[in-house]
């Protein structure tokens, strides 16, 4: 995309899979034009959630 022709950014869970997450924010800047707007969605956790948590959507989505 040409720089500054976004209005707005979504991401639901996908930044979370790039290696290059430094990049993936840097084209967004990029792209983003005066007054835009950037929504992410992504889980990030330290440790392994137990099963319990991942089982209910209540417990990690609102």
């Amino acid at each position: 995309m040409p720089d500054a022709t976004a209005d707005i950014i979504l991401s639901n869970g996908v930044i979370n899979l790039s290696f290059q997450k430094r990049r993936v924010v840097q084209e967004m800047f990029r792209v983003l034009g005066p007054g835009g707007r950037i929504s992410i969605t992504d889980i990030v956790s330290a440790k392994q959630l137990s099963q319990s948590i991942v089982n209910d959507p209540k417990l990690w989505a609102s």
